[in-house]
Formats: structure tokens, sequence, C-alpha cells
């Protein structure tokens, strides 16, 4: 029987790890669809299909899946209008850092029938620019049109190596469909174990003895870190390397749990209270670790960075002092670190650390007890507080349960409240293109079937995730997510740089800052149209009922979608 290049594409993927091709058909797949059909009547193994209806949902579900797992999984979108619609996916992708293998079809290059798969529609004539990988250039680490089925193996396993090669990113393969119907029959397969990503740079032992000496003679050293997380031995050894010197740690804007928020070195996620009176400031994995308009560390601070990434190559102005930046993988860089300051460490520099561990933990105890506070002070305010909310969500998580949240201006109650500890069990966007987290929600259970995921989401950022498809998708494959909007009718974030910039302009004279969502819409609507249990809730008084009969809807397999309602944006 004959072999095409589409039953080669599939096996291809299926080699390289994909277990899932999230897919958003269009004409230019007729060959994928019928290689899988094919596999299918014939009992062979593919890549399982995950149909999403809306693009957005495809890409992010990628996205969701690689952030829990690391592993790029596939997704097919339609010639140039397919990728236009992935662009802000694409976008969070590449500044997160995500491997996703992103395929998109060509118009057909032939038009008289010369080939199987000719142009057969109008649509074929309006769908092939003159540069169809522009459109995502900016954002993918490379494309590559397969131009002969001759190399169908080489094209992927480079595109594969790419993605996974540190700093990891998307990547765009263009299939025409005439070299998809090609005979693949004769081509040589290619093993994958010899095509792999590129190790990670590592960081001399020099360097990180001269960095081990400035953290151990300087007073108030203090880490920030975003993304060092997406490793798990990462996470683990900054908890060692944190305790070993007594050093605090913030996250800064982060898109995972990078260091348990129960632990006593851990103090919160603002830099603007810490930062001035650092001496010694340790960067690891971290874009923006302070807004300079607003904070900035002293002249004479010492700034080391240990990044995958320490220049931001792909950011075209950035300029974060730093005196030592060393290009390393962290998970490998902070234990050579521990080693050599173990080598070095005194007795009496054990004595200064015990005592400076005492110190900071009094620190973060308060800290804690004012976010708790702060909280229950608004259990009767109504509207709802987004911290009371974000504390009830809180006590309602498992340890293990996993949290997604895009809820933008709230993001910062969210990671006070929601008690994450173990790695893994937080993800952001790692990027600005809202609606995200409909699909990576979706991912992210794909990847964590016996776990429960809860999306937290705004609710301009929930009407960006294309939520009909969000919920469609949810309910064909059951994949259950609980979903509570924090909904405070606007663009509130819109809102407060206006009143920031302009505090005394017209704007706020009015009171109108053409922001406003009301009437506000019934958005749970679109969820219960794909059966979801859903839910309205403006009275703090009933959000343990609601919260309850929503988890017990849950446990049965059912997706839950709460729309909260929030102070006005």
């Amino acid at each position: 029987m004959d072999k095409k290049v589409s039953e080669a594409v599939l096996d291809v993927l299926k080699k390289n790890g994909v277990k899932y091709i999230f897919a958003t058909w269009g004409s230019d797949h007729t060959p994928i669809i019928e290689a899988m059909a094919k596999y299918d009547f014939l009992g062979m193994e593919r890549p399982e299909t995950i149909i999403c209806q809306h693009e957005m949902v495809a890409m992010s579900a990628a996205h969701g899946y690689a952030q829990a797992t690391g592993k790029p999984q596939g997704v097919l979108v339609h010639v140039d209008v397919g990728t236009a619609n992935t662009g802000g996916a694409v976008h969070n992708a590449f500044r997160g850092r995500i491997p996703v293998i992103l395929m998109a079809g060509l118009a057909p290059i032939t038009l008289k029938g010369e080939l199987h798969g000719s142009r057969d529609e109008f649509i074929h004539f309006l769908q092939e620019p003159f540069d169809q990988a522009s459109i995502v250039r900016e954002y993918v680490k490379w494309s590559y049109e397969l131009k002969t089925s001759y190399n169908v193996y080489e094209l992927f396993q480079r595109a594969f190596r790419i993605a996974n090669t540190e700093p990891k990113g998307p990547v765009y393969i263009l299939l025409p469909r005439e070299i998809l119907e090609e005979n693949a029959e004769n081509i040589e397969i290619l093993n994958p174990d010899r095509y792999t990503a590129a190790l990670p740079p590592q960081a001399e032992d020099s360097s990180l003895k001269r960095v081990a000496e400035l953290l151990i003679n300087s007073q108030n050293p203090l880490v920030i870190t975003s993304y060092l997380g997406r490793n798990e031995n990462g996470f683990k050894a900054l908890i060692k390397l944190a305790e070993l010197i007594s050093i605090p740690v913030i996250e800064a804007y982060p898109h995972y749990i990078n260091f348990p928020s129960n632990h006593s070195l851990h103090l919160g996620y603002d830099v603007q209270p810490f930062l001035m009176n650092s001496d010694f400031i340790l960067l690891i994995d971290t874009d923006v670790p302070w807004i300079p308009s607003r904070v900035r560390p002293e002249n004479n601070a010492k700034i080391v960075s240990i990044d995958i990434d320490p220049v931001k190559n792909d950011i075209p102005l950035w300029n974060f002092p730093v005196d030592i930046a060393l290009q390393a993988d962290s998970s490998f860089a902070i234990p050579k670190l521990i080693s050599i300051i173990r080598d070095i460490i005194k007795d009496k520099d054990k004595e200064i650390f015990k005592k400076r561990f005492y110190d900071i933990k009094e620190k973060h105890d308060e800290q804690r007890r004012l976010w708790r506070e702060a909280a229950s002070k608004e259990s009767n305010k109504k509207p709802i507080s987004s911290k009371y909310l974000s504390l009830k969500i809180g006590e309602i998580l498992e340890e293990d349960s996993i949290v997604l949240n895009e809820t933008v201006t709230n993001s910062l109650e969210v990671l006070k409240y929601s008690g994450r500890v173990n790695p893994k069990t937080y993800f952001g966007l790692g990027g600005s293109s809202l609606g995200w987290i409909g699909g990576a929600s979706l991912g992210v259970k794909l990847a964590n079937k016996e776990k429960n995921v809860f999306s937290l989401v705004s609710d301009g950022a929930f009407i960006f995730t294309a939520p009909t498809a969000v919920y469609w998708t949810s309910m064909r494959y059951n994949i259950p997510v609980f979903t509570v909007i924090y909904n405070n009718s606007g663009w509130r974030a819109v809102k407060l740089l206006t009143i920031n910039q302009h505090p005394d302009g017209y704007a706020r004279k009015t009171n109108d800052f053409f922001t406003s969502f009301k009437p506000i819409p019934e958005l749970t609507m679109v969820a219960k149209a794909s059966g979801c249990y859903t839910d309205i809730v403006s009275d703090p008084e009933m959000l343990e009922e609601v919260f309850k009969k929503g988890l017990n809807e849950f446990k049965k397999g059912k997706s839950v979608v709460i729309d909260v309602r929030l102070e006005e944006g």
C-alpha cells in the first residue's frame, strides 16, 4: 500500500512525542484528514486529533500542554487566514518560550489539475500571499516550507530540534497540498534520537565562584525570578540555595510557580518594598524584574543574572543593569552554585545567615498576616472584593490543584491567596495577548487528567478566549475545567493606566474612560450552550454556597463557569 507524505507527517509527529494535534481545519488539510481516516480504519497509531473551533484555542491548548509537560504538540491551521487568527497566541508562546509545532497549509501551487491537490476553489486564489510566513515571523524561532517529499523527515526533525533548544519556542511549517499528496514510500525515515535539541548552556565554575563570593559577602541579598519553575529541578534547587544562605525570593510577574508561597523566605510578588535596600540582586530567569519608571535599585547594588536568555535578543529595548550575566540553564547552574558556596562558606557566615533567616521569616509572616487581614476586612463588601474572592478560591483549592491566572489587574490577588507550593501548579500566559487561558486550561488538563484545573480569568480576557470554541471542545472531548470570571464589567487596566498618566485629566473628571462593558452581558450563556454548569454571584455571602454547588458538578465531570460580579472596572 502506497504511503503518502501526509502519512509521513503523522508518523514523524508521533515519533517525536506529539500526543495531540490541535486542529482548526481548512481546505488545505484534505490530505491530512484522509491520512488520519486511513490510520484509524487500519488501526494504526497516530497523534490524537482535538478539533478546536478557533485558532486561538488550538494554539493556546498546545501552549498549555507544553507548559505542563515541556513537550511540544502539533497545531494545524488554515493557510494565511488561519495563521493570522493565531497571531496573539503565537506571541504568547514565543514570549513564554513555549515549544509548539505550528503547521499551516498553503494555497495549492498548481492551477489546472497538473498535480493531485491542484486548485479547485475560488478561495485558493485569494488565500495566497507573497510571504505567508511573514505573518508570524516576528514570533517564531524558525519557519520553512515543505518543498519536496524527499525532505519531509529532515524538515520536521529540524523543526523539533529548534523548538526544543533553549530558549525554546514555536516554529512554523508550511505544507503545500500537492506535496502532501505525493508518494513517500521510499523516503528515508530518520531516527529522532539522532536529531535531539542542543544541550542548554552551562555557566563556568570561575564565574559561579565570583557570584558565590558576592552572595556570601552581601548584607541584604535578594532573588527575583519569573519562569525558573518551568524546570522542576530548578524549583527544588532554588529552595536549597535560599535556605543555605537565607536569601529572600520575590516572584516578579511569574508565569510559573518558582518558589513555595508558604516558605518563610518567600517575600511575595512586589519588588518595590525591598529593591532599594538590597545590596546584591540575583536575577534568575526573568524578563522584567522591576519597572524602572517606578523603582530602581541603588547604583552600588551588585546585580547578577542567571538566565537562559540574559540579553533578551528578541526584545528591542531592554537595558536593565547587570554586572555579571551568565547564559545558563538555572536548573544546572544553581546546584553548581550551591556546591561552590558550601566549599567556601565559613562558620561565621552561617551565624549571619541564621540571624537573617529569622529576620526574613518575620517579614514573611507579617506580610501574610496583612494579606489575610486585608481580605477578611472586605468579606461583606458589595460588590464582591477581588481580595475576598481570591481568598475564598484559595480555600477550595487542594494542594495539587492547578491554577491558571489571566485576571490581569487582579493577578496579584490571585497569586497572594491561591497558596501554590508545588511546581507546575500555577501558570500564567507569559506574553501579553489576552485570551490564552481558555485553550491553555484544556491543554493543561489533558496533561494532568487526574488533577483539578482552575481557570481564573478577567471578563475582558474571557471574551478574547473565544469561549464558545473553548467549552465546545471541553464538552466534546470530556476535558472539564473550573472557570471563575473576575467580572469588573470593563477594561480596568486601561482605566487605571489612564488615571496614572492623567491623574487630573478630563477622563478622570468626567469618569468616562470608554472602557465600560455595561450593560453587563451574561457571559456564562456561551458555556451553558455547551452543557457546562454555570452560575452568577454578586453577594459575598453567597460565594461559599455557589462554589460548593459548582464543585459538586465539577466532581461529576462537568466544566463549570462561575461569573463573579466585582466592583466596576
